[in-house]
């Protein structure tokens, strides 16, 4: 939209500045002026778009998801690990692993798993989608050396 703007001042202030002084390299000045235009926002359209499909990292964004695991796993005595963030346009995809104590019940690991998720949905914009993998302290080192 801006870029049209741009395009048809430039062959107007063209149009203008030839009628008005006579000297006709003014049309074809404003005319490279504006293929410059179209080229550089044509360039940023490449590269958002680039960007895009390239799973660009976004380091506020994983900064923001550090945050809140560490804050949440402190609060409860918990660890994590394997933490791996997609950008999906628009939504954030996280998977994790979440490191229980000994003895926890399923059901209680489940519960505060999901607890963590949905801050961590409600934290993150755009949306995300989380999957939390929970895993037992006592044998984690033994079958993840």
């Amino acid at each position: 939209m801006l870029a049209d703007c741009w395009t048809s001042l430039a062959v107007l202030v063209g149009l203008v500045l030839v009628l008005t002084t006579g000297w006709k390299p003014f049309d074809p000045i404003c005319g490279i002026l504006m293929a410059c235009n179209i080229l550089w926002s044509g360039g940023g359209l490449v590269k958002s778009a680039f960007s895009g499909l390239m799973d660009q990292a976004d380091p506020a964004a994983h900064k923001q998801l550090l945050g809140i695991l560490d804050r949440e796993t402190r609060q409860r005595g918990l660890t994590y690990h394997g933490l791996r963030r997609r950008n999906m346009g628009d939504a954030h995809g996280v998977e994790l692993y979440i490191v229980f104590p000994e003895g926890e019940s399923l059901a209680k690991a489940h519960r505060i798993a999901t607890e963590i998720e949905k801050e961590i949905e409600q934290s993150l914009q755009p949306r995300a989608f989380v999957t939390t993998h929970l895993e037992c302290a006592s044998d984690h080192e033994d079958l993840h050396p």
